[in-house]
């Protein structure tokens, strides 16, 4: 990956969509917590984790791939080489836009959404307060969102390419 890539990647995308997610879904949450009477065990907020994950990539998808394929067609960055290893795997997945949306959602949401998971079993949290339901939400869609972001960023260019 060249370094105009990865200031592309890391600064841009990743940066602007991790900020992005956390405040959205910080708000959301507190909208959650505020209209809603739901119970926040480790149940419930295991599935508006898994939901809100795969949502995102609903939302960031169509935001970030023209954007990069834009970079690379005004020549704003330089074309991907024709040798990456990354291009075996973005051939693999599929081209209809809305089938490769929900395969990324849900490999993100495969790597991320235990992983949260188990950190709130080791923290032993049987019962979330508000201001821990609000902040996990949105540290975790933080994180959702900015690997994402790089994800379909990283796809837009090499398929552009």
């Amino acid at each position: 990956m060249k370094r105009a890539h990865r200031v592309y990647l890391f600064r841009r995308q990743l940066g602007i969509f991790a900020l992005f997610g956390f405040l959205f879904n910080g708000m959301l949450g507190w909208l959650l917590y505020q209209f809603m009477a739901l119970p926040r065990n480790g149940v419930i907020v295991g599935a508006d984790a898994l939901v809100m994950v795969i949502l995102t990539a609903f939302f960031i998808g169509p935001a970030v791939m023209p954007h990069a394929v834009q970079k690379i067609r005004r020549a704003q960055l330089p074309p991907v080489a024709r040798r990456s290893r990354s291009r075996v795997w973005v051939q693999r997945l599929p081209t209809d836009a809305l089938a490769r949306t929900v395969v990324v959602g849900l490999a993100v949401a495969a790597v991320i959404v235990p992983l949260s998971l188990s950190l709130l079993a080791v923290a032993e949290t049987t019962q979330v307060s508000p201001t821990q339901f609000v902040i996990f939400r949105a540290a975790l869609a933080a994180g959702a969102a900015g690997l994402m972001a790089a994800v379909f960023t990283w796809i837009g260019l090499v398929e552009a390419s």
